[in-house]
């Protein structure tokens, strides 16, 4: 399995001033919320994609941090913004084998969990495709829709609308390459954009769609971290003195 992390966001997005350092750049217990990231995704991943800005690697050296962090880590440098986090994933397409699983993660947001567990289940149970949720109601993140027997298979997804209970924590598996660029092909010809942006959980309605079955695993509330948050101090009320 890859892992394409996702920090090319829109100029200001998950900072409190345009001048303000990116999200993924934010610490915790004096460890960067990149590094904690990177860390997880490489439980399960053999190889990281990491994308970001070109005014931030060269503002911060992002490249040296990365580096640092996992040398056989690759830096993809966007110019200039995408039409959404969907299409700055798909930068990554030549890095990536087709048939291998894609682990897809968004650098404003961090589960603090096993990443190990989540992608067993989706394995056992044959999935298409999964993503992590916890609860919330707040209109900035994407939702799920749940029904099936245990109460797990995603049946819609909604981007910045309260559709249940179920928020994404950021962190979306593909059974393969394929299958996402596939979707997010899709996606974009049906020009299915929110807030002119294209981003990657409605990519899972495409999955859908197309008759492969979506999974979500729930985790604790206090468990997802947004690293886009006004203070720093936030980064998450509770979740300090938790282990890296």
């Amino acid at each position: 399995m890859k892992a394409v992390l996702l920090g090319a966001g829109p100029r200001g997005a998950g900072r409190r001033s345009e001048d303000q350092q990116p999200s993924y750049l934010r610490e915790q217990d004096r460890t960067l919320m990149l590094e904690r990231t990177l860390r997880s995704v490489g439980r399960v991943a053999r190889e990281s994609v990491v994308v970001v800005r070109a005014e931030d690697a060269e503002r911060y050296h992002v490249d040296h941090i990365v580096s640092l962090i996992e040398p056989d880590a690759h830096l993809i440098v966007v110019a200039h913004d995408t039409a959404g986090a969907a299409c700055s994933a798909l930068l990554a397409v030549d890095l990536l084998e087709e048939d291998e699983e894609l682990l897809v993660v968004n650098l404003t947001d961090f589960a603090d969990v096993d990443l190990r567990d989540a992608v067993g289940v989706f394995r056992e149970r044959g999935a298409a495709a999964g993503t992590l949720v916890f609860d919330s109601l707040h209109p900035r993140y994407s939702y799920v829709r749940l029904e099936g027997e245990g109460g797990d298979e995603v049946v819609e997804v909604a981007e910045k609308s309260p559709i249940s209970r179920h928020a994404t924590a950021g962190v979306y598996w593909f059974a393969s390459t394929t299958a996402f660029v596939e979707a997010a092909k899709s996606m974009i010809l049906k020009r299915a954009e929110v807030q002119h942006s294209y981003f990657v959980a409605p990519v899972l309605n495409e999955i859908i769609l197309d008759g492969g079955l979506v999974l979500a695993v729930r985790i604790e509330q206090d468990a997802y971290i947004e690293m886009k948050s006004p203070d720093p101090r936030e980064v998450r009320a509770g979740a300090e003195g938790r282990p890296a």
